[in-house]
């Protein structure tokens, strides 16, 4: 399975991180991308590429005593399984980790 997670722990509060993961042009890439989920100042997922190189991305903040921890998964899309529709995109990447 084509999965990739990286945490870090970013030294600052949850909310200035999400303002700084929301911004436009925080990414230095110009692939277009397709948000799937937005929880305010706690989840962001989207889909980029296409066809076999499409991956779902999640980008999840939790609060840490040293900040805020940023989790990082990308997961192909072709190696998801069938999830009925009704599911989250953000659950469903969750559940593949």
């Amino acid at each position: 399975m084509g999965c990739v997670r990286r945490t870090v722990t970013l030294p600052v509060p949850r909310d200035r991180a999400w303002r700084s993961i929301t911004e436009p042009g925080w990414l230095a890439d110009d692939r277009e991308r397709t948000i799937e989920e937005r929880i305010e100042e706690r989840r962001l997922t989207w889909r980029w590429g296409d066809g076999d190189d499409e991956s779902l991305v999640e980008l999840t903040l939790d609060d840490d005593p040293e900040g805020t921890r940023l989790t990082v998964l990308e997961i192909r899309t072709a190696d998801l399984p069938e999830v009925p529709a009704v599911v989250p995109a953000g659950m469903r990447a969750l559940a593949l980790a």
